[in-house]
């Protein structure tokens, strides 16, 4: 009696676990989906909704491709990390639905990077590393969609590192706000570094977390998890 009465009450302490990373990935996607509907309203409506309005409206096109893209899959693919959701068919049907959004994500920041003059706080050579970040999502992406069907660590690997790619823009306001709010003097310098930081942050936190996973042993197939 005693066992199945703790067992009832772990029960939802393990649901509370299985939500705590998709709730810490939305929380942190929460702010550059915010500053995404913000400039689509902006274009919607023609105003300057955010300072930089006049560099970007002329690339309004590709950046709400962009924004849809990346807003799409940063909040689909935080749920692929529910393990629970992991063993449901909803897990593939939204996860291909997410590595499309992703793609279209990752083109068009590529696009943009090459395409927009940086801004007024951005070092030139800020376009390198943007365009590696859009380059390297989409990379990933293909890798993790390819081997989805023979090797499920791999596939889990390549889809973490990235979304932790993409959900740069959140950690990037962890970084650079503090010096944009606190600086005196703002170096483009400094705060392009900053910028960086955030995708190196997240790479170097998905690599930890792939790291501590325990091995499964042999890989099977998605499909067989899921049967």
């Amino acid at each position: 009696m005693a066992n199945i009465l703790s067992s009832h009450a772990a029960r939802p302490r393990a649901r509370r676990r299985y939500w705590t990373v998709p709730a810490g990935l939305l929380a942190l996607a929460a702010l550059p989906t915010l500053f995404g509907i913000v400039r689509l309203l902006g274009f919607v409506t023609g105003r300057a909704t955010l300072p930089d309005h006049a560099r970007v409206a002329e690339h309004a096109w590709p950046l709400v491709l962009h924004i849809v893209g990346a807003t799409g899959f940063a909040i689909l693919g935080a749920f692929q990390f529910h393990a629970p959701l992991q063993r449901r068919r909803w897990h593939r049907v939204a996860g291909r639905c997410a590595v499309l959004l992703g793609i279209v994500g990752a083109l068009t920041a590529m696009w943009l990077a090459t395409m927009v003059p940086p801004s007024a706080d951005d070092a030139s050579w800020l376009r390198g590393p943007r365009f590696a970040a859009g380059a390297s999502t989409l990379a990933c992406l293909l890798a993790g969609f390819v081997v989805a069907a023979r090797d499920v660590a791999a596939h889990r690997a390549w889809m973490t590192r990235a979304y932790a790619i993409a959900l740069g823009s959140g950690t990037q306001f962890f970084t650079v706000a503090p010096y944009m709010m606190l600086a005196e003097r703002r170096s483009e310098t400094v705060s392009s570094v900053l910028l960086v930081a955030g995708w190196v942050i997240n790479l170097a936190v998905a690599e930890r977390a792939l790291r501590s996973r325990k091995p499964s042993g042999a890989s099977t197939s998605l499909e067989g998890d899921r049967r």
